[in-house]
């Protein structure tokens, strides 16, 4: 598992760094990208329970599905990433910057507030 632990803290890492780029499939609600050839999804799902979850799956360069795993099955020992407090906040969180990133959304928002400055009262 500490493998898994340390695949999404460095996801994280560099999608935060602007290094790492998303794409984003609205339908499915589904981020996607590729490293070293080999496709990586993330998606909210649910867990066993019902509960809100971050499914990571990666796909090889045979298109086929290497490995899959929710954030239920790295929690236990608190990230070494900033201070999250659980691997369930830290993949939500890399899923939210993933769709902020990938759609653009906050750059629309600075480009807003960059004309409302302009505007004079």
């Amino acid at each position: 598992m500490d493998k898994y632990r340390t695949l999404v803290e460095r996801l994280l890492k560099r999608t935060l760094n602007g290094d790492l780029s998303w794409d984003y499939d609205e339908f499915e609600n589904k981020l996607s990208t590729n490293i070293a050839e080999r496709m990586v999804y993330l998606e909210e799902t649910k867990n066993d329970n019902g509960e809100p979850a971050i499914k990571l799956s990666i796909v090889n360069p045979t298109s086929q599905k290497a490995e899959s795993f929710i954030d239920d099955m790295i929690n236990g020992p608190t990230p070494n990433y900033r201070g999250f407090d659980s691997y369930w906040v830290l993949m939500k969180t890399l899923f939210d910057v993933g769709v902020r990133r990938a759609t653009g959304a906050d750059k629309d928002i600075d480009d807003i507030l960059d004309t409302l400055d302009d505007v004079p009262f």
